[in-house]
């Protein structure tokens, strides 16, 4: 399974009883091929949404479009009161608040797959594991937090370091 982008449309890529499917998401109407070669689903994606865009020219219909810009969210009634709570304390709507959180989420997640990888395992246990670095030791670290959960980026050069989160 894995997703692949056509124009602002997303689609599933499923194989399944000797075919692969290709499903648009997110959206109200039912876009789905079926094709039969792997290396086709980006060729297969660009004509289904490009016919369907036609199809709803054609006929006078505004086509269906992805992300209108609100959803509902089913959460614990703890995490909603906690949210609440945290908005309410840095003077915001729950709902600017929960915005601004994806977006941090989002971010962070790009940041942490652009530093993943800089360098070993290894590395960083030996590194992170110092009390103190030397002046001439630079690298990058990441570690998950108990905050979090997410990994969270060290940039050392010389006696100088910068948090990352990540």
């Amino acid at each position: 399974m894995s997703t692949i982008k056509y124009k602002d449309y997303q689609a599933l890529v499923e194989y399944d009883d000797g075919a692969f499917f290709v499903k648009v998401l997110h959206i109200d109407d039912l876009l789905v091929a079926q094709f039969n070669v792997a290396s086709e689903a980006e060729n297969v994606l660009r004509d289904l949404v490009d016919n369907y865009l036609a199809h709803c020219e054609a006929n006078g219909r505004q086509p269906s479009r992805p992300f209108k810009g609100s959803f509902n969210v089913r959460i614990s009634p703890d995490l909603h009161r906690r949210a609440a709570m945290a908005a309410a304390d840095d003077g915001l709507s729950l709902n600017h608040w929960t915005n601004l959180a994806i977006s941090e989420k989002l971010e962070c997640t790009r940041l942490s797959d652009r530093i993943h990888g800089v360098i070993t395992a290894k590395q960083v246990a030996s590194v992170w594991g110092k009390g103190q670095l030397s002046n001439d030791e630079f690298g990058i670290l990441r570690r998950p937090t108990t905050f979090t959960g997410h990994a969270v980026a060290a940039v050392i050069k010389s006696d100088k370091m910068r948090i990352v989160h990540g």
